[in-house]
């Protein structure tokens, strides 16, 4: 990831079992918060089953928007 934000080790996928990967997102891919405010996700995708899992890219970005801390 660009940041230095790291993800979760790969893991086998918790679906089926299988191979997972690092799958690129559009822009758009972004949880929006405010008007101005938002944090990019990256997608981990199982290349057997195509099960899907998001990460924020900047949590601490996250936590901050929502909390305040």
């Amino acid at each position: 990831m660009d940041n230095g934000t790291r993800l979760p080790p790969l893991t086998p996928c918790p679906e089926c079992g299988g191979e997972r990967v690092i799958a690129p997102c559009s822009e758009e891919a972004c949880l929006v918060l405010t008007l101005f405010s938002t944090v990019s996700l990256q997608a981990v995708t199982c290349i057997e089953c195509g099960h899907t899992t998001l990460y924020a890219t900047e949590p601490q970005k996250l936590k901050k928007l929502l909390y305040g801390e």
